[in-house]
């Protein structure tokens, strides 16, 4: 999965968890030279600011964060590191139905968790699904 995709399950998980998102133009300067390009910001509806989008699907610190606001909506998360010691595997299942989990596996912890997060939170969708 490229830098692309990840920001846009980034994206994704932010909207399936309430947030507005709005793309806002950003310059990097590199050897001289400006580069313009969009970057994702969550719009605060109770305030009148914005924040950076979480890297949920790469950073472990924006991965935890992605896990407080599940639980906050009732999902219970479970990760196993499987015996390849190459992959993860994450289910989340909600407090009200705990027979019904939704499980991802990848390379990953930010990964999976973030995978299993969009599963759970479209009821059962598959973020690779919409690529395409």
């Amino acid at each position: 999965m490229n830098n692309n995709n990840h920001r846009e399950l980034d994206i994704r998980l932010a909207q399936e968890l309430g947030y507005k998102i709005t793309l806002i133009d950003v310059y990097a300067s590199e050897f001289m030279e400006s580069t313009k390009y969009k970057a994702p910001v969550i719009n605060y509806i109770d305030k009148d600011e914005y924040d950076w989008l979480p890297h949920y699907s790469t950073d472990p610190v924006d991965m935890v964060e992605l896990s407080d606001e599940m639980r906050l909506q009732g999902w219970i998360l479970t990760v196993s590191h499987l015996t390849d010691g190459e992959k993860f595997m994450a289910t989340y299942s909600h407090l009200d139905d705990f027979d019904v989990g939704f499980t991802c596996i990848a390379d990953t912890e930010p990964m999976v968790r973030a995978l299993a997060a969009y599963k759970a939170l479209t009821k059962g969708k598959n973020f690779y699904d919409k690529q395409k």
